[in-house]
């Protein structure tokens, strides 16, 4: 299985609608990449640590994939249009990265 990570790093001023992020945008991905092997997606929140600290992340985007070559295609075809809808809830830019789930 392949985890699609989407990291949005912390900012105490930054915007991030989880309400558009869980009703709409991941809704959205559901829909066009779900032909492409896509099986779950969830979104985290960080909260502050133990000791009061901010969260590295204010978000965590996750989506799991059956193979990378279905992503490949999933994302050759609907890319641009998913990348075009982050600026509905958030002014924040992620970074992205593939992983192979072991466990």
């Amino acid at each position: 299985m392949i985890l699609a990570s989407a990291y949005y790093p912390y900012s105490a001023s930054a915007r991030f609608d989880f309400d558009y992020y869980r009703q709409q945008h991941l809704p959205m991905v559901l829909r066009l990449l779900g032909p492409f092997g896509l099986q779950r997606a969830e979104v985290v929140r960080g909260v502050p640590g133990p000791d009061g600290a901010a969260p590295r992340f204010l978000a965590v985007g996750q989506l799991y994939f059956t193979d990378l070559a279905r992503v490949a295609d999933g994302l050759s075809a609907h890319g641009a249009e998913i990348l075009a809808d982050v600026a509905r809830y958030t002014d924040l830019t992620p970074d992205i990265q593939f992983a192979e789930v072991l466990a």
